[in-house]
């Protein structure tokens, strides 16, 4: 699941279990690049930890991850979705920033002057 620059496997994306906050549920950080490149080991880290969470649900923290793509946002999405059929909560442990603002803005999905004019999607504010 962790990759380091010259190991040969993908040196830019890492996921690291984090301590859940009291009552908040399960922890996963992301740190680095989330592209393309790395989505299935960003999916299947999301399922691993979707499926092993207690009822509070999951709480995904992006605010190290350097580099976004729509993809990344497709799969956090996705995670949500599959956490509301299960009937736990998905959510992010702060609203967007850095890399995952700048890739919403993008998208589409956030106004371009920030969060002070609002997400489109209130997940993306840690809702």
């Amino acid at each position: 699941m962790t990759s380091v620059p010259g190991d040969g496997a993908s040196p830019l994306m890492k996921a690291v279990p984090l301590e859940p906050p009291a009552g908040r549920g399960k922890r996963v950080r992301f740190v680095g690049a989330c592209t393309i490149a790395q989505a299935e080991e960003i999916r299947d880290t999301l399922l691993e930890a979707l499926a092993s969470c207690p009822g509070e649900g999951l709480v995904i923290a992006c605010d190290e991850a350097s580099e976004v793509d729509l993809t990344f946002i497709q799969i956090l999405i996705a995670a949500r979705r599959s956490g509301e059929t299960q009937g736990k909560s998905v959510t992010l442990a702060a609203p967007a920033q850095g890399a995952l603002a700048q890739a919403l803005v993008s998208a589409g999905l956030a106004h371009p002057g920030g969060v002070a004019l609002g997400w489109v999607n209130p997940f993306w504010a840690g809702e």
